[in-house]
């Protein structure tokens, strides 16, 4: 499987189009109905759950259940919701030390299902590549 690394993690892509652009990695699923992005954020003091589970409680809509997840040696939070435009959006928030990665996973309303499977397993082969 062909692997994917950045200057702080690696994660294996499978089938799916990369796309690179400094912090940022955008990976397209290989019929091209969906998008899976990571972007490196850093925060000195790395983040404890509690500010982490209060980080998604903003960036969510008002009432969408937060789930703590765990991938490859990342752990974090996640959610999924429908925007207004019909786009289902899947997110995660996750952390290793200092080291954070926010996860986006966006699809049309009618594929969201489609590519779980392939997004989880993915998502599972996180690994810290810093030297």
């Amino acid at each position: 499987m062909p692997v994917y690394r950045s200057s702080y993690w690696a994660i294996d892509v499978s089938d799916w189009a990369v796309d690179a652009d400094g912090g940022c990695v955008l990976f397209t699923s290989p019929d091209e109905s969906a998008d899976l992005r990571i972007t490196t954020c850093d925060f000195d003091d790395g983040l404890t759950y509690q500010k982490l589970r209060a980080w998604a409680d903003e960036r969510a809509p008002v009432g969408t259940p937060i789930r703590e997840w765990e991938g490859g040696r990342f752990s974090g939070v996640h959610y999924e919701f429908f925007d207004g435009e019909a786009t289902y959006w899947r997110e995660w928030l996750l952390t290793l030390a200092e080291l954070v990665l926010v996860v986006n996973y966006c699809s049309e309303e009618g594929d969201h299902e489609r590519h779980r499977d392939a997004v989880d397993r993915m998502l599972s082969t996180l690994v810290d590549n810093r030297p």
